[in-house]
């Protein structure tokens, strides 16, 4: 049993192999990020680096919508990145995959 600790780090590179062999790797995924479980190590990852992709998840859906709006108001990207301090390439990527549909 891995319960994440990351002082062991060659028992957490195992635990990592065992999750990257599972299949039920893909279910265990959803289920640590429907969870929030805040202490179990699930799908390959610590408690935290769950939360952290869960944090960057957020930030990225919030980014999306503000360019979305400011796209539709027809503001620039180097204006979009101006006003919300959004590094200028991902507003361009934003912009882009909006373009694209």
């Amino acid at each position: 049993m891995f319960d994440g600790d990351l002082e062991d780090l060659p028992l957490l590179a195992a635990a990592r192999a065992v999750c990257a062999s599972c299949q039920s790797l893909k279910d265990c995924t959803v289920y640590a990020t429907e969870s929030m479980d805040k202490t179990t190590f699930l799908a390959g990852l610590t408690a935290a680096e769950r939360e952290a992709v869960r944090r960057r998840s957020e930030r990225t859906i919030h980014r999306r919508t503000v360019v979305g709006r400011m796209r539709a108001e027809n503001v620039t990207a180097s204006e979009v990145s101006f006003y919300t301090e959004y590094p200028l390439r991902s507003i361009e990527l934003d912009m882009a995959g909006l373009a694209a549909g």
